[in-house]
C-alpha cells in the first residue's frame, strides 16, 4: 500500500512480481510512503523504491524502469519472501525516458505546467545537494539489450 500526500507527484510501475514507486516531488517530509509487509518505508523525493518477492534478485533484475539511471542502491530484507531496494534516480533522465512524465513536460495545460515546475524544483535541489556524489549508472539490463 502506498500513501501519497496531496500535491505529491509519483509514478508507480510493476512487472508482475515486482513493483516500484518513483517520488518526483512531495511537499513535506514523509509525503510519500510505502507499506511493505507491515513496515512503513518513507520515500524521499528523487528516490525509487522497488519491492520484489524474488529473494535472490539484484536491483537490475527487478527494476521496472531500467532506462532511468540510478545510484546509491540500498537493499533491505523485509522478511523471508520480500526484499526492498531504494535508490536515488536521475530526474532529468526520467523526464526524457518515461513517456507519461515526458508528456507532462510537453503539455500546454496549466495544471501540467505546474506539476512539471514542481518536478524541476526537486531536480534542481537534488543537483545542488548531491553534486559531489558518485555518478549515476544505467541498468545492466538496458546496456545488454536496449530494446527492453
Amino acid at each position: 500500500t502506498s500513501k501519497v500526500a496531496p500535491g505529491s507527484i509519483v509514478l508507480m510501475g510493476e512487472t508482475g512480481a515486482d513493483g516500484a514507486v518513483l517520488n518526483f516531488f512531495d511537499g513535506h517530509r514523509g509525503g510519500v510512503s510505502v507499506d511493505v509487509a507491515g513496515r512503513t518505508v518513507v520515500l524521499p523525493p528523487g528516490h525509487e523504491l522497488v519491492m520484489t518477492n524474488k529473494p535472490g534478485a539484484d536491483f537490475d533484475a527487478v527494476n521496472p524502469f531500467p532506462e532511468v539511471p540510478y545510484r546509491h542502491v540500498t537493499e533491505h530484507r523485509i522478511d523471508a519472501n520480500v526484499k526492498v531496494f531504494i535508490v536515488e534516480f536521475s530526474i532529468p533522465s526520467a523526464i526524457n525516458a518515461i513517456a507519461p512524465i515526458k508528456q507532462l513536460f510537453q503539455s500546454d495545460r496549466w495544471q501540467d505546467k505546474r506539476l512539471a515546475k514542481a518536478i524541476l524544483k526537486t531536480a534542481a535541489g537534488m543537483a545542488i545537494l548531491r553534486r559531489h556524489h558518485v555518478p549515476f549508472r544505467t541498468s545492466r539490463r538496458t546496456q545488454a539489450n536496449p530494446a527492453t
